[in-house]
């Protein structure tokens, strides 16, 4: 399973943008995600922006005053960008209506990342990346849900301040007004939570409420908070129902349950709360000290810790 990240992205584009001719004067973004790489090539180059529509109909959109001499009458090449590319279909129905607006101008495509094979349908990609493959910004979105397994408190909700999380009164009120972090588009095929199952009714009402399907709701059989955190053991319960499971993704909030749901499950395991997809035996210290490298490291420590995943994973790349 490759993942990719909005700092993937961000990262990928910075260090590739010689790949963009410097003739080039308008950035298009492909609706919607493509909008995202864009919009950050966009900046990065210091170019106008628009969107498909935009660039039939002869308008840009708005910037701010570093941008307002732009005009779309000087305009000489254009760059259509998509996030990614795969059957070519979403690439395609741009071209069509960009040929049928008969432009005066030079227009490429391009796309960040390209699935192997389907670079015939544009002059410029960043990354080939193989499938299954699932991005931040779309993975909630993603007919991957339909086969993982998923948590709630800190995936779906933010988890309970300490001050709620009482087993009692202030916990009721929590499960029943907390927000939404993000209400999933398709049907998530299990929801795994270490919520207890006294809280079942309401959590299904919540959940209902709040327009999340689900297929199964499993949650925690024991009688009250105080033993439950006595037991302590989270990520291995979560482990053991992910390996029983036939799904293939677990998303679970906490990057230290993470690392021991997927060496149980044998199974990979994105974890929220630092963006990484977790594979067995993946060691959280390769996060850790990254973390600590000053910033002019990152770039290169990441892409040294992708060539150690490919060689421990290489049928996950």
């Amino acid at each position: 399973m490759n993942y990719r990240s909005i700092s993937d992205l961000n990262q990928l584009i910075s260090q590739q943008l010689d790949k963009v001719p410097f003739t080039v004067d308008l950035i298009v973004g492909v609706p919607r995600s493509g909008l995202l790489a864009a919009n950050l090539l966009a900046l990065k180059r210091n170019l106008p922006l628009t969107d498909v529509a935009g660039l039939c109909e002869g308008r840009l959109l708005q910037s701010g005053q570093r941008g307002n001499k732009f005009r779309f009458e000087n305009v000489k090449y254009a760059l259509v960008i998509d996030d990614s590319v795969y059957s070519g279909a979403s690439i395609n129905v741009a071209k069509n209506q960009i040929v049928n607006a008969k432009l005066p101008f030079r227009v490429d495509y391009a796309t960040v990342y390209i699935a192997p094979g389907a670079q015939e349908h544009v002059d410029i990609f960043f990354e080939e990346c193989s499938l299954p493959r699932v991005f931040e910004w779309n993975i909630m979105h993603h007919e991957v849900i339909k086969n993982a397994c998923v948590d709630i408190d800190g995936v779906l909700c933010r988890d309970p301040f300490d001050d709620e999380n009482d087993d009692g009164d202030k916990y009721l009120h929590f499960l029943r007004t907390v927000s939404p972090l993000v209400v999933p588009t398709g049907v998530i095929k299990t929801l795994v939570t270490c919520r207890l199952e006294k809280y079942r009714n309401i959590t299904e009402e919540w959940l209902t409420f709040n327009g999340v399907r689900y297929g199964e709701l499993i949650m925690l059989d024991m009688p009250d908070g105080e033993t439950r955190r006595r037991w302590g053991k989270h990520g291995e319960y979560k482990g053991e129902i992910y390996r029983r499971s036939s799904a293939c993704l677990f998303i679970e909030s906490n990057v230290s349950q993470a690392c021991k749901i997927a060496d149980i499950a044998m199974k990979p395991v994105l974890a929220i709360d630092v963006n990484q997809m977790i594979f067995p035996g993946t060691k959280r210290v390769i996060k850790e000290v990254g973390s600590r490298l000053p910033t002019y490291f990152r770039y290169r420590f990441n892409v040294l810790k992708q060539g150690i995943l490919r060689r421990i994973y290489p049928q996950s790349y």
